[in-house]
């Protein structure tokens, strides 16, 4: 693993000091070896999700998913009987991302085009669907409380209007906020979004009904500098209180500081091997490894799915 070091030099001559140095790091992950370097019963993968020891993906655009089992012993050759095949309901041509996983009550989709949320249960059954409610998001929550009526007014216009504009993909990616973030006893997610002004989307489900959701507030960041067609999934690092944001177009990962849906900062870029094609998910395990999904298959091991140790992408 490579760092590099680059500062950026701000003179401000109403300061006592007159010169403050911010610092980026940017992290040049290493090419994944064969062990880490999954396989898949598709070309290309849309979302992933980890489950204990089952990697879940979603397919590009075949209509199923595919669970593969991590404690099986890894062969390239025998790869692919140690997965199961799974069909999802919605047209096949949808983009969706695994929401949450309930353990023993099953598992929430979301369907990223049309704003729809798929229940399944733990034997893969579909349950219920329902459409995810937008039209009443709200800006940030600032520490005097929520914004005005006419910046909340301003922010749903803008949202709608910008919304309906993107004919595709409009949610990229979906993570669980921890509770150690957590500001109210619902279950709440960041969205990775593809709708102009608004990459950043909080979400919140009822507790006891995982498709009954609403996107609740636009977040507020600083110096994202993603195109909006380029986000291509979220994830989160507890411990650091991390957001990691995939930008497919300049083949690189932003990592940004989370104080609050309020407050989040550009602080870190990871920029990916070459050999890897165009990303199209991000996921951060439990075990601090963070993974990466494709849209395509490598042109060494046939891979959608790789993996790196926190060692390796930490900064």
């Amino acid at each position: 693993m490579i760092k590099l070091i680059y500062n950026f030099h701000f003179v401000i001559f109403f300061l006592p000091i007159n010169a403050i140095i911010f610092s980026q790091t940017v992290t040049i992950l290493p090419t994944p070896d064969r062990n880490n370097s999954f396989e898949t019963r598709f070309l290309g993968v849309n979302s992933l999700a980890i489950d204990k020891r089952s990697l879940f993906l979603m397919s590009k655009d075949k209509g199923y998913f595919e669970i593969k089992n991590l404690d099986e012993q890894k062969n390239p050759k025998t790869d692919f009987q140690f997965s199961k095949k799974i069909p999802i309901k919605a047209n096949r041509r949808k983009r969706m991302n695994f929401i949450n996983l309930l353990g023993e009550k099953g598992y929430t989709i979301l369907n990223g085009i049309d704003l729809e949320l798929y229940f399944y249960s733990v034997d893969h059954r579909f349950v219920s669907n329902h459409s995810l409610i937008y039209d009443l998001i709200l800006p940030p929550q600032d520490r005097g409380g929520e914004a005005p009526t006419w910046e909340i007014s301003s922010t749903r216009a803008n949202f709608l209007n910008n919304l309906k504009k993107v004919q595709e993909e409009k949610i990229s990616g979906v993570t669980k906020i921890p509770p150690t973030w957590a500001t109210s006893s619902r279950k709440a997610y960041l969205l990775s979004s593809r709708i102009q002004n608004f990459p950043i989307l909080m979400m919140t489900c009822e507790n006891d009904n995982p498709t009954q959701c609403r996107i609740k507030r636009h977040c507020f960041t600083k110096n994202l500098n993603i195109p909006p067609k380029s986000t291509s999934g979220i994830t989160i690092h507890e411990k650091s209180k991390t957001i990691l944001i995939a930008n497919s177009k300049d083949h690189k990962i932003i990592q940004l500081r989370y104080y609050s849906c309020f407050h989040i900062v550009k602080k870190n870029e990871i920029l990916l091997p070459k050999r890897l094609k165009r990303i199209s998910n991000i996921l951060i395990d439990d075990h601090d490894n963070l993974w990466i999904s494709t849209e395509f298959q490598d042109d060494y091991y046939n891979s959608t799915v790789f993996r790196w140790k926190s060692s390796e992408w930490m900064p």
